[in-house]
């Protein structure tokens, strides 16, 4: 059982890309003790 939580509150780890294209976007799909699908930060997701 998971007693203690770290929430990221910073968009340090988030993704970033670039490219000659205007329109990029990056999601992420997250598994096993955190869960979650379609998200373009980590930023607020608990950890």
């Amino acid at each position: 059982m998971l007693t203690s939580a770290t929430t990221q509150n910073i968009t340090a780890w988030d993704a970033t890309a670039s490219d000659n294209c205007t329109d990029i976007t990056i999601t992420a799909a997250l598994s096993g003790a955190t869960t979650a699908t379609g998200l373009t930060t980590l930023q607020g997701v608990d950890f």
